[in-house]
């Protein structure tokens, strides 16, 4: 014989765990890529990256700015500062300072153009066109 006080309580934890899965595991596939151009050429006043710390040579970095907006999850447009090529990278880590409060440190990921999906592709290639730039 249980106690239904105990067995009410168990349900509710259930209840409560099977919502915490649904939020940490959702589909990333089924939400927008959000895509944040930090090219010089695109840059707007207020966002920028002060400092770039490669690591794991080159196949991830810890970066520190200025801009609202960046999230884990979000990629980046970054210029290679000796060629025409754009380097995209994906936000692992991200956290914003007490003051100023628009200053953020994140850590992100390379990201290899062939490792894309087709839809992040054409969000990237997007963002290239608005600002009359070939596409990817």
């Amino acid at each position: 014989m249980t106690d239904p006080i105990i067995e009410a309580q168990a349900e509710v934890a259930r209840r409560n765990l099977e919502k915490l899965y649904a939020i940490t595991f959702f589909d990333l596939a089924s939400t927008p890529t959000t895509i944040h151009d930090f090219r010089r050429h695109t840059l707007q006043l207020g966002h920028s990256i002060s400092s770039i710390a490669h690591r794991n040579e080159g196949k991830s970095a810890m970066m520190a700015g200025n801009g609202y907006g960046l999230a884990i999850g979000h990629y980046l447009l970054l210029a290679h500062p000796k060629t025409a090529l754009t380097a995209i990278y994906l936000v692992t880590g991200c956290r914003y300072f007490h003051s100023p409060r628009d200053r953020w440190q994140i850590d992100t990921d390379f990201v290899p153009q062939s490792s894309l999906t087709p839809t992040t592709l054409d969000a990237i290639d997007a963002a290239l066109v608005s600002h009359g730039l070939p596409k990817g």
